[in-house]
């Protein structure tokens, strides 16, 4: 029978390794570096210079919906912070996927007028097949490609003509686990590669795929995220839009910024705060809502997704319940009808029975320009369609 041997001085070395380990004065933990006390904004006195020297407003990147008055109504300044908020399968995607294809190519965004740029899409959720269908289907509904996928034409600089792509750059990040801050170098670091281009916006979506294992609902954690993105965004001098969810459970009577799932932090840090409400009972109906830090917050809108790209239905008043103001239009014959008949006419329809409502959606469609306001016999008024 084999015997096996004892190394006495292999036992004896690892015996003195692990007293001379004991023995050792334990290493000093490294403090986190202080930032250098000159890297933080000067004081500004208010003084003569004070408001000669206000930095400029920035350019409008989301502008209003008024071509003689660009600031009515606007929603994004260049270099914002933008949070859209909905319910989870609500159409967020091609929500942000519109919004930055009009960018890119400086088309109209609902009625709001676009500067166009260049715009990163970072994509965490869909696969690339499914997510490039998704840009055929949004580009081909904004009429930016035809039915067999040619790009519309445009005259350069020297007066020839040529397809003309939008400014849009994917990044598909689905399945890829990585934190904000590594994610934002590896961004930095390619766009550094490209001289001459200059990112107008970014877009993250979701929101929650860049964590990288921090706590949703950890102030420290999420202001942590915001702060890289928000750092890479001025970096580029970049608007940059981020897609989140509403908290699970009932949000009625909740305020836009309490809706969004985490830590008030997400909610309380962007610039812009963009919320897509369904309306109840209607079939793809929401009410469409901005709260603004820089600029005076739009009315709500109601906003309809008719596959593959959100619209605007202004015939529908925002609010608790959808009041279809196109059926109250269509209620009213070629020659018109007064006040008291219409009236009686949609309580018959069931299409609103208050009087105080009526007078209510009256004015909305006079504000739509859905109707006219004329004059009858008797000085008495008429309403008839818009034509």
């Amino acid at each position: 029978m084999a015997t096996l041997k004892h190394d006495h001085m292999d036992g004896k070395r690892r015996a003195g390794a692990l007293l001379e380990s004991f023995s050792k004065p334990e290493a000093p933990k490294e403090t986190p570096q202080e930032p250098a006390l000159t890297s933080l904004p000067p004081f500004c006195f208010v003084g003569p210079k004070y408001i000669l020297e206000t930095p400029p407003e920035p350019k409008l990147l989301i502008g209003g919906t008024d071509k003689q008055d660009p600031r009515k109504n606007a929603l994004v300044h260049q270099g914002d912070k933008v949070m859209l908020g909905a319910e989870s399968k609500a159409g967020k995607t091609w929500w942000m996927l519109q919004q930055a294809l009009c960018i890119a190519s400086g088309t109209p965004f609902l009625g709001h007028q676009t500067a166009r740029g260049v715009v990163l899409y970072i994509n965490f959720e869909l696969k690339p097949w499914a997510f490039r269908r998704r840009v055929n289907y949004v580009m081909e509904a904004l009429g930016l490609i035809n039915a067999k996928g040619e790009y519309k034409k445009r005259i350069n600089k020297e007066g020839k003509e040529e397809p003309d792509y939008p400014a849009f750059i994917e990044w598909n990040l689905r399945g890829k686990c990585y934190d904000i801050e590594t994610i934002c170098a590896v961004a930095e670091e390619r766009l550094s590669k490209l001289p001459g281009l200059k990112l107008a916006a970014i877009v993250i979506d979701p929101l929650y795929k860049s964590y990288g294992g921090k706590e949703e609902n950890s102030a420290t954690d999420m202001a942590a995220v915001l702060e890289s993105m928000e750092r890479f965004a001025e970096k580029f001098d970049a608007a940059i839009f981020i897609a989140s969810h509403f908290a699970k459970g009932d949000s009625a009577g909740k305020s836009q910024i309490d809706r969004i799932s985490g830590s008030g932090v997400i909610a309380r840090d962007p610039d812009s705060i963009m919320t897509l409400s369904k309306l109840k009972d209607e079939k793809n109906l929401y009410t469409f809502e901005a709260t603004l830090r820089n600029m005076a917050c739009p009315e709500p809108r109601v906003v309809e997704f008719d596959f593959p790209i959100w619209k605007v239905r202004d015939d529908i008043k925002a609010g608790g319940k959808a009041y279809d103001l196109g059926a109250l239009v269509r209620l009213l014959p070629t020659a018109g009808l007064s006040s008291g008949d219409w009236q009686k006419a949609a309580a018959e329809q069931d299409i609103c029975a208050r009087d105080s409502k009526f007078t209510e959606l009256k004015k909305d469609c006079l504000k739509a320009k859905l109707v006219t306001e004329e004059k009858g016999l008797k000085n008495s008024l008429i309403y008839k369609k818009a034509i």
